[in-house]
């Protein structure tokens, strides 16, 4: 059986509890109201209009928020320096590289010098001539 609007409406419409409603209400916020002023006397430094609670979730929240940019700073900076020592190292890594080549140069510049000499020593004189013209 299909609900139309005017039923939907008459279903969701306001209705008056009664007195017995009011009258259970109004006892639980009397004695919630009881419990309270009982709570205050007990503990008399405690200001209603104060609650430390979410000042301290909030404090705690800056302090780790603090922390964990401190923690990521100093591991910023850390890696900064393992960076400079490496680039340093590959640095004196180059330069010893360009030096053993130049010494490998030298050597065999002197080897062939030495070779040249030996060959052109045991040559005889008109071969010398002749190489040269060439």
């Amino acid at each position: 059986m299909p609900f139309s609007e005017d039923d939907l409406r008459a279903a969701l419409k306001r209705k008056d509890p009664g007195p017995e409603f009011t009258r259970k209400v109004m006892a639980q916020l009397s004695e919630r109201d009881a419990r309270n002023a009982g709570q205050q006397s007990r503990s008399g430094w405690r200001l209603p209009w104060l609650r430390l609670g979410p000042v301290l979730a909030a404090a705690a929240v800056i302090v780790m928020l603090l922390g964990g940019a401190w923690v990521g700073y100093q591991s910023y900076q850390q890696h900064q320096r393992e960076a400079q020592i490496r680039k340093h190292q590959q640095e004196l890594a180059e330069e010893q590289a360009r030096e053993q080549t130049i010494l490998a140069l030298r050597i065999t510049s002197e080897k062939l010098n030495y070779v040249l000499k030996k060959v052109n020593g045991a040559l005889p004189e008109d071969v010398r001539i002749r190489r040269q013209r060439l």
